[in-house]
Order: structure tokens, then C-alpha cells, then sequence
């Protein structure tokens, strides 16, 4: 399990947004809200494209096909 910090950190860089709501440190029984995108990541770790959940599989296939039809820099 990632630490609390680590998991802060990489929500800011991907601009993620979570929230743990009811429960408590010791349960299991509370609510995770969280962004819902789907993210394309290059391979310097810079977001290409952010999908929303309610892209389909050929929109984000075209996407990636896309990206491996660019010359490598």
C-alpha cells in the first residue's frame, strides 16, 4: 500500500481528485469518491490524453494507434 503522502502526490500530478467519506481507520465500511478518467501516459510519465468513462474502445484505440504512428524523439 502506497503511503498517504505518495498517493497525494500522484492525484496533484495526474490532477486526481478522491475523497474517503464515513467509516473509520480501522473499518472497511465507508464510500471512495474519485476522478473516473481514463489516462493515456507517454513515456516521459506527461499525460497525452485524458478519456472520460464514457469513451468508447475505438475512440481510445484510434488515440494510442495514433501515438505509435509518431516517430520516436
Amino acid at each position: 500500500m502506497l503511503p498517504t503522502a505518495r498517493i497525494k502526490a500522484l492525484a496533484r500530478a495526474y490532477r486526481g481528485y478522491y475523497d474517503r467519506t464515513g467509516g473509520t481507520e480501522s473499518n472497511t465500511d465507508y464510500l471512495m469518491e474519485h476522478t473516473a478518467w481514463i489516462f493515456l501516459v507517454g513515456r516521459d510519465g506527461k499525460i497525452l490524453q485524458r478519456f472520460p468513462h464514457t469513451a468508447t474502445p475505438d475512440q481510445i484505440v484510434a488515440r494510442i494507434r495514433a501515438e505509435f504512428t509518431k516517430p520516436m524523439s
